[in-house]
């Protein structure tokens, strides 16, 4: 009597596992043309000082346990900082949502408070306040 429901049963609880939705999207894609739009847009300097020399995709879990199924670890040659141009070997990590597209993120203070300054591939600059 129960043997019909157990296949279904279990099939629907795999669907509503976080591991199907994960496998039914696909992973976006990005150029290295978007990375480097991204990146300069957080750090304020022109595109010109970025070339990407590696693209990783993978997903990335935060230190609460939280995890990012679309991530892109990104190894370039950018400046410093802007005081100092002089390129180096760097590396960030770029996330996805479906708001922003691939973004990258920094928490800041000025004169009135606390901001959150995110790059983002669909919305460009925003800042959260």
């Amino acid at each position: 009597m129960f043997k019909p429901l157990l296949p279904r049963l279990v099939v629907a609880l795999f669907m509503a596992t976080p591991h199907a939705v994960h496998a039914s999207e696909s992973d976006p894609g990005l150029s290295n043309e978007d990375a480097v739009k991204i990146i300069a847009t957080l750090e304020r300097l022109p595109p010109r000082h970025y070339h990407v020399i590696h693209t990783f995709s993978g997903s990335q879990t935060q230190k609460d346990g939280f995890r990012h199924h679309f991530a892109k670890r990104i190894s370039f040659f950018g400046p410093k900082d802007k005081q100092n141009t002089t390129r180096t070997l760097r590396h960030c990590t770029i996330l996805y949502t479906a708001e922003y597209g691939w973004f990258l993120q920094r928490i800041d203070r000025d004169a009135r408070g606390l901001f959150l300054e995110i790059s983002s591939q669909i919305k460009g600059r925003v800042f959260v306040r």
